[in-house]
């Protein structure tokens, strides 16, 4: 199936709709909604498009790479310093050192490897290495306004191992360097691991005091505890403890139900108070009536309990609840007929009234016949029951027996109190017992105590004989090699990434400009129909003397396009077809005048029209003169006729663009050339023009207008394919067929194992003889 290039291909929106571009219906255009653009204009750059991109930028990617290579190689030589490195390296042990004893493992500074390589660039370390005699004054310190700074910035220290901790410093002086580094070493073990071995020396003093005075104090309180314990005449505290144990346990029982019945005797007294007043509160038919009056008042509450019963029956009765639901039913009915009649006296209406009435009348009958009945049944029931009491007497009866509870538990508690006055006179007799057994748990502790600490300095007594935690593995020396190879090494990766990077950046600069590489990403990319391509022709070759090769190609090329042009012409009944690119120099000139060469070796009459009125070259390539041309028609200077001018290719003519003049592009603009290009399609077989860039100059979508087809002209790593895009959804948004497009700047390479066994020479005049190698 044969596709269809001359639009791009359609693209679905997620409801399914088509995208594409509308044609022409009844005269009108149809409205249109915008296109998805070809994922080819936004896709990110591939391997392909490097090699393209550095294809076209080697040079100039050579040039900056050699130079910023060169610049960075210098600047790294410059700034790196040959210079000696000098090292000292100490033990660490993880852990306390210990002959006999391991003594329990404290969380000290020294055992944090940051901190030690903070204290070592630390001015408590560097401020007495440098006061040491004759550092200060070394060639490399002398003139540093800040000394501790240089050396905490040039010192580097780290580990090198599980223990193991190195200190170096990088210098020019081998000599000096070791010099400050034995000062750096030395200044680190007295100020650092000595100040700790004084902390540990004085920490043990200070327990061995603390020691000395727990044993002076042991030994006044074991006197004081036995002088006690012959005064109570006790062997030990054992006797009196259990006896004031139990003369305690006694106390506090008893003190505990004291409380606890003072504290109900007031809750009590608070509830007692509380109801008195209410009942001195209430009504004074309740609060000093008789009995007699009591006796009518229950009697009457007896007769009110009756009725609310019985009312209370009869509206539980089925027959009753039925009628009374009819009841609502008719009346409900009446006051709608009401709101809808306009006679009151409508005979629904009346209807209505008097079933309501008849409801009425056997709900009060049924309630007449059922009254005395539940009645007699309600009195029965209440008989059988007894007659309440009156809230005054309730609260006079609850008063009585809140005094009687009262007095209870003041009895509980004045014996209570007395039998915890009794046992506290007999524990006061046990507080000399109280504080022998004091005295003993004191004697105790302290004993503990003072056991614990004589352990511990017979432990820090043996292990003071156990070697440091910090020792000097390797003293400083002097460096024999400097770091010269590591510096033209570092030189080397400098220039070789500085290199590399300028090509990486030339090349994706140059991916920005999205350039055409090669025909598939006009065809397959952007949906556009590629009719062919022509070769590159070096500007160097000689004009008199050109291979054959390059000659053969560039016709074969040129013919190629003419037969998918005239292919098309002939189905499309076309005659004047229209050339331009999306910008100028693009190789619009060079198409157009060789299709139409090639189009008059086939025998027809073809005139070539240069309409670019702004930067005119088509006359330079047939060699003829500028004007007159089209500008000049245009402006009513000459006629037609005269400014058709002949070629030296048989059935070629030519019209120049003419003098570049304001009032020529206006004309042409305003569509001067309609005329012109009737008459001109009567005389000549084939009409080409030669129009400016699309995407800059208006005109070209006015002249396309007056042509058949358009073909766009695109340039090999100099068109750029967002551009080629945009220009061609201009021409089709004025309706004009696109042809397709022609690829310039191809490679010879890609030609070259056909066409290198020919060659040509042309003469001046014109003339060639051709050979056969």
């Amino acid at each position: 199936m044969e596709q269809n290039f001359n639009q791009l291909p359609a693209e679905v929106n997620p409801q399914g709709r088509e995208l594409a571009v509308s044609r022409r219906a009844g005269g009108f255009r149809e409205l249109q909604t915008y296109k998805k653009q070809p994922d080819i204009i936004n896709r990110s750059i591939r391997p392909t498009d490097f090699v393209f991109a550095l294809r076209r930028r080697w040079v100039l990617s050579m040039v900056l790479g050699f130079f910023f290579t060169t610049v960075v190689i210098l600047i790294a030589y410059l700034a790196i310093p040959v210079e000696y490195n000098a090292k000292v390296m100490l033990r660490f042990a993880e852990d306390r050192q210990y002959i006999l004893f391991k003594l329990p493992s404290e969380k000290h500074y020294l055992n944090d490897r940051n901190a030690q390589a903070t204290l070592i660039r630390s001015n408590i370390v560097l401020g007495p290495a440098l006061q040491m005699p004759g550092i200060s004054k070394l060639k490399c310190l002398r003139d540093e306004p800040d000394k501790v700074h240089w050396l905490a910035t040039h010192l580097t220290v780290g580990y090198t191992g599980s223990e193991i901790l190195q200190i170096s410093i990088s210098g020019e002086d081998r000599d000096e360097l070791v010099k400050i580094l034995t000062a750096v070493r030395d200044s680190y073990m007295k100020e650092i691991v000595q100040v700790e071995r004084d902390l540990e020396t004085q920490k043990r003093n200070n327990l061995e005091r603390a020691y000395n005075h727990l044993g002076k104090m042991k030994q006044r309180k074991e006197i004081q505890y036995q002088n006690l314990a012959d005064r109570l005449g006790v062997s030990d505290s054992k006797n009196a403890m259990y006896s004031n144990r139990f003369a305690q346990e006694n106390l506090a029982h008893w003190r505990q139900q004291r409380d606890m019945n003072l504290a109900r005797i007031n809750g009590l007294t608070m509830e007692i108070k509380k109801r008195s007043a209410f009942l001195e509160a209430m009504a004074p038919e309740e609060q000093g009536a008789t009995r007699e009056e009591r006796e009518n008042l229950r009697i009457q509450q007896r007769a009110n309990l009756i009725r609310s019963l019985t009312v209370q029956a009869l509206n539980e009765n089925p027959t009753i609840k039925e009628l009374r639901m009819q009841y609502e039913n008719i009346q409900a009915l009446l006051e709608r007929e009401r709101s809808v009649a306009m006679d009151p006296n409508h005979p629904n209406i009346k209807r209505l009234e008097q079933a309501l009435e008849e409801c009425n009348a056997q709900i009060a009958a049924v309630t007449k016949r059922l009254t005395p009945e539940i009645a007699k049944l309600v009195q029965a029931k209440i008989d059988n029951e007894e007659v309440p009491m009156s809230r005054a007497e309730k609260l006079a009866e609850t008063i009585e027996s809140l005094k009687i509870e009262l007095a209870v538990y003041q009895a509980e508690y004045e014996s209570c109190e007395k039998s915890y006055q009794a046992e506290l006179a007999k524990a006061k007799t046990s507080g000399e017992t109280t504080e022998l057994q004091s005295l003993r748990s004191e004697l105790d502790r302290m004993d503990s105590m003072y056991n614990r600490m004589g352990t511990q300095l017979d432990e820090w007594k043996v292990e003071a004989q156990a070697g440091p935690r910090v020792e000097t593995i390797t003293e400083p020396e002097a460096p024999r090699h400097n770091n010269q190879a590591i510096k033209y090494q570092t030189m080397a990766f400098l220039g070789l990434m500085t290199f590399v990077g300028t090509i990486i950046a030339v090349s994706g600069f140059d991916f920005l400009g999205r350039r055409v590489n090669s025909s598939d990403e006009l065809s397959y990319g952007l949906g556009i129909h590629v009719m062919g391509d022509l070769p590159l022709i070096s500007r160097g070759v000689h004009r008199n003397r050109v291979n054959q090769s390059i000659q053969g190609l560039l016709m074969e090329s040129i013919d190629n396009i003419r037969t998918a042009l005239l292919h098309r012409a002939e189905a499309d009944n076309m005659k004047a077809v229209l050339l331009t690119s999306s910008l100028e120099k693009e190789g619009k000139t060079t198409v157009s005048s060789q299709l139409a060469a090639s189009l008059a070796r086939t025998g027809r009459r073809v005139i070539l029209v240069d309409v670019d009125l702004r930067r005119p070259s088509s006359h330079r390539m047939f060699d003829r003169p500028l004007n007159p041309g089209l500008a000049e028609y245009l402006r009513k200077k000459v006629s037609l006729d005269e400014v058709i001018t002949t070629t030296r290719v048989e059935n070629l003519w030519i019209i120049p663009a003419g003098t570049p003049h304001p009032d020529a592009i206006i004309a042409l603009a305003q569509g001067d050339m309609e005329e012109p290009m009737r008459l001109l399609r009567e005389q000549f077989d084939f009409i080409i023009v030669d129009s400016g860039p699309v995407l800059t100059d208006a005109d070209v979508l006015v002249m396309g207008r007056l042509c058949d087809g358009v073909i766009l002209s695109v340039l090999r790593d100099v068109s750029r394919i967002p551009l080629v895009y945009e220009a061609c959804e201009r021409i089709r948004m004025v309706d004009i067929p696109l042809i397709g497009t022609v690829l310039n700047g191809v490679s010879f390479g890609k030609y070259r194992p056909y066409y290198s066994s020919y060659s040509i020479e042309v003469s001046t005049k014109g003339k060639s003889k051709a050979r056969r190698r």
